[in-house]
């Protein structure tokens, strides 16, 4: 009975966890941060969403590298980062790759904080963007789809 509950439990995390992870990797690998805050600076979002967001679409990528690095030099030690290396030795583990990877999410978060002051982001001007940005009948129909398919589902759960 536990089993089955936990491997439910599992599946349901999975299919909520799934779908944002989909769309956060789509994000990341098709959009380009002055786009990205661009798009919101004419849509008018507030300037303590659109820095976080840039920063973060930016340091996922950095951190993802630094893993693979880690993680390769780690193997030639013959260090596993995997679950498994981790229950054999958990200490070395902590120590050969997690402390690395903690100790390069910081000197990154710094890299990147630094870099946005020089290109200008706490400037209270307003945006510009080169880019010509704009919606698109389609844009406005998938929106319009969207938001009928919120509105069905939500509808839904009420009847129900």
């Amino acid at each position: 009975m536990a089993l089955r509950t936990l491997f439910a439990s599992f599946l349901l995390l999975l299919r909520k966890v799934f779908a944002c992870g989909l769309m956060a990797y789509a994000t990341v690998s098709t959009t380009h941060v002055n786009e990205l805050m661009g798009a919101l600076a004419r849509m008018g979002a507030p300037r303590s969403v659109t820095i976080p967001l840039a920063v973060a679409l930016r340091y996922a990528p950095t951190i993802r590298e630094d893993w693979g690095f880690i993680r390769d030099a780690m193997r030639m030690r013959g260090v596993s980062p995997s679950p498994l290396g981790f229950a054999r030795a958990p200490m070395r583990t902590i120590d050969c790759v997690y402390v690395p990877l903690l100790m390069s999410a910081s000197r990154t978060s710094d890299e990147l904080a630094m870099a946005a002051v020089a290109r200008g982001i706490e400037n209270p001007a307003r945006r510009t963007c080169y880019l010509h940005l704009e919606m698109r009948r389609l844009d406005f129909v998938l929106v319009a789809g969207f938001a009928a398919v919120t509105a069905g589902m939500l509808a839904l759960r009420l009847a129900s």
